[in-house]
C-alpha cells in the first residue's frame, strides 16, 4: 500500500512538471507569434518601392538630380551669414541674411518674396514690410506709438487696408491708406495718406489706441482696456504723440 502511494505521488509530480513546461512553451509561442505579427504589420505599412531619404533633412543637401533641397547656410563676401530654403533648386520658404549687428529675414514662395519681411538691429525690429508674389505692397518703420513717426509707404496708386503684425506674430496695427502718385515729381513719388479709423494693439491683444483720421481724434487705453483719454489731434499736450500738421490743420 505504501509503495502504491509513493508511485501515485511520483506520477502526480511528473504530471505537474509536464503541465508547467507546456504552459511555458505556450507562452513563448504566443510571444514569438506576436513579435512576428508586429514585424509583418510594420513591413506591410511601408509602401513597396518607397525609400525614406534621411539626407533630405541635412543642411546644404542636393538630391540625386543635383537640385538644392531644404535649408542652405553659407557666408557671403561681406562675411554675412545667409540662410536660404530651397524646393527643387528654387527659393521657397524662410530666408535671412545678416551679421552680429543686423539681420533681414523673410519668406519666398516659388522664387519670389512673399509675406512679411523684417529687418532687425540686434534683437529689435527696425522695419517691417509685406510682399505679394515678389511685389512690395507696404512698408513701415516699426514704431509702437499710436501714430507711427515715419508712417506707412505704399508705392502705387491704390487704396489698401493694412494689417501689420508684431515680431511675434500678433496683430499690431490695422487701418486703411490711400496712396497717390505726385505727378509733379520727375522721379516717381507716392504720398501715402491714412484715412478713416486706425487701431493699434498691445501684444496681449488688447486695444491700445484708436486714431480717427477723418474726425482727427485720438484715444488711448491701458493694457487692461481702460480708456486713458480721448482728444483731438491738436491737443498734443494730452496725447503726447507727434502728429503731422497736415492731419489737423
Amino acid at each position: 500500500m505504501v509503495g502504491s502511494e509513493a508511485a501515485l505521488l511520483m506520477l502526480a509530480t511528473v504530471s505537474a512538471n509536464i503541465l508547467r513546461t507546456l504552459n511555458i512553451l505556450t507562452i513563448l509561442f504566443i510571444l514569438i507569434g506576436c513579435s512576428w505579427s508586429e514585424k509583418t504589420t510594420n513591413t506591410q505599412n511601408v509602401s513597396p518601392g518607397v525609400k525614406t531619404d534621411t539626407n533630405f533633412q541635412k543642411a546644404n543637401f542636393k538630391d540625386r538630380e543635383g537640385l538644392r533641397q531644404g535649408r542652405w547656410t553659407s557666408k557671403n563676401k561681406q562675411n554675412e551669414i545667409e540662410i536660404k530654403t530651397y524646393k527643387n533648386d528654387t527659393l521657397d520658404g524662410y530666408c535671412s541674411i545678416g551679421n552680429y549687428s543686423w539681420r533681414h529675414e523673410g519668406f519666398y514662395r516659388n522664387g519670389k518674396l512673399d509675406g512679411i519681411q523684417r529687418t532687425y538691429a540686434g534683437k529689435n525690429v527696425v522695419t517691417i514690410g509685406f510682399y505679394k508674389d515678389g511685389k512690395k505692397i507696404w512698408f513701415t518703420t516699426f514704431d509702437e506709438s499710436l501714430i507711427p513717426i515715419k508712417g506707412f509707404s505704399i508705392q502705387e496708386d491704390t487704396t489698401i487696408f493694412v494689417v501689420a503684425p508684431f515680431p511675434s506674430g500678433q496683430k499690431w496695427y490695422e487701418g486703411e491708406f490711400i496712396s497717390k502718385k505726385d505727378k509733379g515729381k520727375t522721379y516717381p513719388f507716392f504720398e501715402t495718406i491714412p484715412i478713416g479709423q486706425h487701431k493699434i494693439y498691445f501684444t496681449n491683444g488688447k486695444l491700445k489706441g484708436i486714431v480717427n483720421y477723418s474726425k482727427k481724434t485720438i484715444a488711448e487705453y491701458d493694457s487692461f482696456g481702460k480708456q486713458i483719454y480721448n482728444t483731438i489731434f491738436s491737443d498734443v499736450e494730452t496725447h503726447g504723440h507727434p502728429v503731422p500738421t497736415d492731419y489737423y490743420q
